[in-house]
């Protein structure tokens, strides 16, 4: 997993590109593999930048999904997916993507700023 990211001057995370090499086994269907590393990808980019909800009384905050600010169309970075083939037994991709988003760019940011992000959403040690 590698990402491109910048602190905007309004203090936003910028990812300008990921790119994830997946080995998940011999695949039935690389399409549909591709598609979901694709999407949770976004997804975990979604979690790293602050999109989601918080809970009050075990009731989530957020009760319309247009309220959690997810990635815009124009908000997604480059994205790029290498899988990478073999005989070995099928390993599934399920949510294979999202756990490494975070750290990724939480390195890219320490790359660019010096400054090293610790907990999510990414940013949230500098309020």
């Amino acid at each position: 997993m590698l990402a491109e990211a910048q602190l905007t001057g309004d203090r936003r995370v910028k990812v300008e590109r990921l790119v994830a090499a997946v080995d998940c086994g011999r695949m039935v269907n690389p399409d549909l593999v591709m598609q979901q590393i694709e999407g949770g990808l976004l997804f975990g980019l979604a979690g790293a930048v602050g999109c989601s909800t918080g809970f009050t009384e075990n009731v989530a905050d957020v009760r319309d999904i247009t309220e959690l600010r997810l990635p815009t169309l124009a908000d997604c970075p480059d994205i790029t997916v290498e899988l990478i083939r073999n005989a070995d037994e099928p390993g599934g991709v399920s949510e294979l993507a999202v756990p490494p988003v975070a750290p990724a760019i939480a390195n890219a940011l320490q790359a660019a700023t010096g400054v090293r992000f610790r907990r999510l959403p990414l940013l949230s040690d500098m309020e």
